[in-house]
């Protein structure tokens, strides 16, 4: 667990998610929410992981990381598992989503490093608590 630090509205998140409309469905739920930071997107977990790692060595914050479990070529498991062997990956809460409610895959994606775990279809306040559960898991 890193040092406490308050979640704020001007954070930066990557989103992996290989939908559009749910990447512009969750856009819009994190700006409805008043989220001001950058959003950055990306469609499967490995071209995630690069973008994290780049942004990171740009010194550019990624606060949290939204992803989506299921993506063609690499999905959700495959990043948390690289995410576990990569001694040098920051604390960073994930919160994994999906449009499925399999409590085998959610005590999985846990095991595996997940934060937290929410439902796509989660708006609004929701959608905040999770992302506030998962960003008090690695700041408080």
């Amino acid at each position: 667990m890193q040092s406490k630090r308050k979640l704020t509205k001007d954070i930066n998140f990557v989103l992996m998610e290989d939908s559009d409309v749910s990447v512009k469905h969750i856009i819009h739920s994190l700006r409805k929410m008043d989220f001001i930071g950058e959003i950055f997107v990306e469609v499967n977990a490995k071209l995630g992981y690069q973008l994290i790692k780049k942004k990171l060595q740009e010194a550019t914050p990624i606060d949290v990381i939204l992803c989506d479990l299921h993506m063609p070529n690499n999905d959700g498991l495959d990043f948390l598992r690289q995410v576990k062997i990569d001694s040098n990956f920051p604390e960073i809460p994930i919160l994994m989503l999906t449009s499925e409610e399999d409590i085998d895959l959610v005590l999985e994606c846990l095991k595996e490093g997940a934060t937290g775990y929410a439902l796509k279809k989660l708006e609004g306040n929701h959608l905040f608590e999770k992302i506030e559960e998962s960003w008090n898991k690695v700041y408080k």
